[in-house]
């Protein structure tokens, strides 16, 4: 169970709670006939975006927890792992790319 089970219960009764709204104000205005239709048409959409969303993050959590690892190394750790890139390393051997660029600065503004 996760997010989707109490956001699908929510989503439904907004949506109800506008069809109903929707059929209130075509009474109102006297063409109930069009706002029930309205009405219809506005659930039929509305369930359908939150079954699509339901749908989606029900597949992303099925995904996620097929291939999570309780032993997996962290994400930063895997990105290194995976890339075909050396790791960074903050240190004393880092490169400064501004201490480094400052030099030939200066010697573009010799003229002056």
């Amino acid at each position: 169970m996760g997010w989707w089970t109490s956001f699908k219960s929510i989503a439904d009764k907004v949506i109800d709670a506008v069809a109903t709204g929707i059929e209130v104000v075509g009474s109102l205005i006297g063409d109930a006939a069009t706002a029930t239709r309205v009405a219809d048409i506005f659930e039929t959409v509305a369930d359908a975006v939150v079954n699509v969303v339901v749908t989606v993050a029900e597949a992303v959590n099925a995904v996620r927890s097929a291939t999570s690892n309780a032993n997996a190394p962290s994400s930063v750790e895997a990105i290194a792992e995976q890339s075909s890139l050396p790791a960074l390393e903050m240190g004393a051997a880092s490169i400064d790319p501004v201490g480094m660029a400052l030099p030939a600065a200066q010697d573009d503004f010799s003229f002056v």
